[in-house]
């Protein structure tokens, strides 16, 4: 999440074997890096200085579930 925050978004990506990111609320999924790509283009340009605070953080497997304000 730090990744994100400074928006290095080759690094960020490069931590994963497979990118894929499930919004909980929503429902919606972002399979892929072109996907996940193109998310956090749109979603920065409102919020350009967004930063996430972690809530908590568990792991299973290869599946990480993040809760952060």
């Amino acid at each position: 999440m730090q990744l994100e925050i400074e928006s290095d978004w080759d690094g960020m990506t490069a931590t994963f074997e497979q990118p894929r990111y499930e919004l909980y609320g929503s429902g919606v999924v972002f399979d892929g890096e072109a996907s996940i790509r193109k998310y956090f283009a749109a979603s920065r340009i409102p919020f350009s200085d967004q930063a996430n605070e972690i809530i908590s953080i568990a792991a299973i497997d290869k599946v990480m579930r993040v809760e952060f304000w």
